[in-house]
């Protein structure tokens, strides 16, 4: 009888394993974990990732890109926080397993968000109102001014009608020049106030979708997943992140994303009428960005 070279299924087994279990984020950024799915035993079989989470409520999405690996190679476990997520801890867990098999193995990581930096802001930027302290201060009175006042008064005792015209005229020239003084004084204010506040950039948030596809080197058909996506762009053209960063320069794009795990991928694209387009692409696998203007 000759031997078989029949192995069953079931000898089959791998497992996953996150780069980190715990992350931190603010509202409005999104966070990538890379996942590496190793084989233990048995011949390679594909394995099929999914995310266990119960975070949309609060604004949490989470998707793993690719959706479907052998083992031996990488996956992304790419985590978006809203705007209005609540500051707290979110745990995912990242599910792997094939079909035939009973074989499954898991991970998890715990995104820490914490409380957005704008809100600190606002408190410590809060205006002075500085004309109500302004209009509430009394016209300081010089000691000459005192002196003219106490000999008005005491002419004008003596009925002499000639000096105490004099005196009106000069109280009204006086509060007139404090009018002026007071006036400017608001008025230059103002005017630095507005150059601060016209000298501070603006951002632009653009949202829409990545695509990262994988390219078989056997010639199979390629893989493709599909997520949201996000990124800060100011008024002179700095592309802020939280993944893609960069310059924007006559609407060409140059820069670079960055994942977690500090993995740097080269970006090129355009920012033009509201569409900002970068992409990366090589023999092995390719990440496009399609955004517009939020």
């Amino acid at each position: 009888m000759e031997n078989s070279t029949w192995k069953p299924e079931w000898q089959f087994d791998f497992s996953v394993h996150l780069s980190t279990h715990m992350m931190s984020a603010t509202p409005g950024q999104a966070v990538e974990v890379p996942a590496v799915i190793e084989l233990v035993r048995g011949e390679t079989q594909p394995v099929v990732l999914t995310v266990s989470s119960s975070w949309a409520a609060s604004g949490l999405i989470a998707q793993v890109i690719p959706p479907t690996i052998t083992p031996g190679g990488m996956a992304i476990l790419h985590i978006v926080v809203s705007a209005g997520t609540p500051p707290g801890s979110y745990p995912f867990t990242l599910r792997g397993e094939t079909q035939g098999t009973f074989k499954t193995s898991e991970d998890m990581v715990t995104v820490v968000v914490q409380p957005s930096p704008k809100s600190h802001e606002n408190n410590n930027n809060q205006p002075k109102n500085e004309t109500s302290q302004t209009s509430s201060a009394p016209i300081p009175v010089t000691k000459d001014q005192a002196v003219v006042s106490s000999q008005a008064s005491k002419k004008a005792g003596q009925n002499k009608p000639g000096v105490v015209r004099g005196l009106v005229a000069a109280v009204v020239v006086l509060a007139v020049v404090g009018t002026v003084l007071y006036m400017s004084r608001n008025i230059f204010h103002n005017d630095i106030n507005s150059i601060i506040t016209n000298s501070s950039p603006t951002t632009t948030t653009y949202v829409g979708t990545q695509t990262f596809t994988i390219y078989s080197a056997l010639g199979g058909a390629p893989e493709t997943s599909t997520g949201s996506a996000s990124v800060q762009v100011d008024s002179s053209g700095d592309v802020l992140g939280p993944v893609l960063f960069g310059k924007v320069t006559n609407g060409v794009f140059t820069g670079q994303a960055q994942t977690s795990d500090g993995t740097v991928t080269p970006m090129t694209g355009t920012l033009s009428e509201g569409n900002f387009i970068a992409s990366y692409q090589s023999s092995s696998h390719s990440w496009i960005w399609n955004l517009h203007a939020q």
